[in-house]
Parts: structure tokens; sequence; C-alpha cells
């Protein structure tokens, strides 16, 4: 099992962490793997805050695909290249 660690994200300024931007992310590796972990980071948000099944399934659904195309397409799965999803 991969554990998951999280780490503040890089800001210009002390400022900017209120205005959406995010404040941890991860990183994993481009490949099948890194889908795996995105999944199981959803799993522990989604339980943290109780969200409903409804919502963590428009969560999953929204978050891999986008980590999907990122890995096959941006960075073509190529595990070495990193991807980083903030939150």
């Amino acid at each position: 099992m991969t554990h998951i660690s999280l780490t503040p994200a890089p800001t210009k300024s002390s400022h900017r962490r209120h205005t959406g931007t995010p404040n941890q992310q991860l990183e994993f590796p481009s490949s099948t793997e890194g889908i795996h972990i995105i999944e199981k980071l959803i799993e522990t948000i989604c339980s943290t805050y109780k969200l409903s099944e409804d919502y963590y399934g428009n969560i999953l659904v929204a978050v891999t695909e986008a980590v999907n195309n990122a890995i096959h397409h941006g960075n073509k799965k190529k595990p070495r290249q990193k991807s980083t999803c903030g939150i």
C-alpha cells in the first residue's frame, strides 16, 4: 500500500493562500500507480470532510480524468516525470 504524504504548496506570497491557490500538494509518478494514489487521496479527503457519496463519485471522476490526461498526454506515461495535484 502506498503512503500518501501531502506537502505545503509553494506560494509566491502569504496572502495567496486565501484566493483559491492550493495550500497542499501531492507529487506522484506519471504511471497508473499515480491514478491509484489520487483515488486513495480522494477517498481520504471525502471521508475526512464527510462528503456524500454523490460528491465522492463526482470528485473521483473529475479528478481521476484530469490526472489520467496529465499522465498520458502531458507526461507521456514517463514514470520518472512527476505529476502534482494541489488541494
